[in-house]
């Protein structure tokens, strides 16, 4: 696929993610263009990329727009941290539902992805306060250790760093069992102390599986953007449908009615009076014709005698 093509291609779909999702051209545009750019996808992804933001923005999110407003604060750090669009999407959205703000919630996920590993100069950059046990990823990975008593490891079997989603997954599972102490110094940890209360919202969307619901939205998405654009257009056909019969219906009416009667004869009398009006308008200037021809004879003949 050449140049063109692509323009062309990514103009359609993001006329399609505009009509379904029900946000301006330039919306459309700026979404897909930060998911593009965030997890390094293709043009030939284009089509994926707008069943998932359809789908998720429209079914979990409070809007797509507003899918679209907490990607743009959070999709590049998510990217970052190895978690995969399907998985940024269900977080957004699940938590969006509960935080009822998705550019906050970006940037919550945002610095929750920074924290759990250990970017100590970028959340100083952000103006986020990072204890001893937050200035790398292992001594973070030691103190979560300790505060759920082993049960939750940052790192795999092969010695990396999970994805945030699964990390959050496996913290949710035991947040719930664990001492206060434990727990209110784990959610400093993992959120920070400006963060605590959505640290526990975001948790709870995980418990209450709406994230999980959303995470498999968005891997069963597949053909749901152009479903949905075909349920648009039989809506607008419907709809003009719909306009067709009621100006015919007021067109029978009005031909109908004594009113366009009145005004049919109305325009009548008026083009039957205009046109009497130019007819004696013609023979008055046929008779100052004359009139002139006469004067100019007369002066012929004086001139002559």
């Amino acid at each position: 696929m050449d140049s063109l093509e692509k323009a062309g291609k990514l103009a359609e779909l993001s006329s399609v993610y505009s009509n379904v999702g029900k946000i301006d051209d330039s919306a459309a545009i700026r979404d897909m263009a930060t998911v593009m750019k965030a997890f390094n996808m293709e043009a030939a992804d284009s089509a994926t990329i707008v069943d998932k933001l359809s789908k998720v923005g429209g079914e979990y999110a409070t809007s797509v727009k507003d899918l679209g407003d907490g990607l743009s604060h959070s999709a590049s750090a998510m990217a970052a941290s190895g978690t995969d669009l399907d998985k940024t999407l269900a977080m957004l959205a699940g938590g969006t539902k509960i935080s009822q703000n998705a550019g906050e919630f970006g940037d919550f996920l945002k610095v929750g992805s920074l924290r759990v590993r250990g970017m100590k100069g970028e959340l100083e950059e952000l103006g986020e306060e990072v204890g001893t046990a937050g200035d790398s990823v292992r001594k973070v990975q030691n103190q979560v250790l300790k505060l759920t008593h082993g049960r939750v490891n940052i790192f795999d079997g092969a010695g990396n760093v999970k994805d945030y989603y699964d990390i959050m997954s496996d913290i949710s599972r035991v947040y719930d069992s664990l001492a206060g102490d434990d727990r209110a110094d784990l959610t400093e940890l993992l959120f920070g102390r400006q963060h605590g209360k959505q640290g526990a919202a975001f948790i709870e969307a995980f418990q209450s599986g709406q994230i999980q619901s959303a995470y498999e939205a968005a891997l069963n998405s597949q053909g749901f953007a152009m479903q949905e654009q075909e349920r648009w257009m039989d809506s607008m056909d419907a709809k003009l449908q719909q306009f067709d019969a009621a100006f015919q219906s007021l067109s029978k009416n009005m031909l109908d009615s004594d009113l366009l009667k009145f005004f049919v004869d109305l325009g009548t009398n008026a083009v039957s009076a205009f046109d009497g009006i130019i007819g004696k308008l013609g023979s008055l200037k046929t008779l100052m014709l004359g009139a002139g021809l006469f004067a100019g004879l007369k002066n012929v003949g004086m001139a002559k005698s």
